[in-house]
């Protein structure tokens, strides 16, 4: 779902995103509202479009935010102290 949250543009049947849209993607994810972030993340996680999560989609939702929070947490672990 990534990938063509990033591809807006119809690339004749090719697969890529374009330095341009991800550019677009990227700025929007760094200084767009809390509104228009959630709103892009919930639809990574909607793969049905639906509007709404089904457990699948939910447990995906969740196995990816603890995978990203135990990963930060092991790195700020290995820190060596200040």
């Amino acid at each position: 779902n990534i990938f063509y949250a990033f591809d807006s543009a119809d690339d004749g049947g090719y697969e890529y995103v374009a330095i341009r849209e991800l550019a677009c993607g990227l700025s929007l994810l760094c200084q767009g509202s809390k509104s228009v972030k959630l709103q892009f993340g919930f639809g990574l996680f909607d793969a049905d479009g639906d509007e709404c999560l089904t457990i699948l989609e939910l447990q995906s939702f969740l196995a990816s935010i603890l995978t990203v929070l135990f990963a930060c947490i092991y790195q700020t672990a290995r820190l060596p102290p200040s």
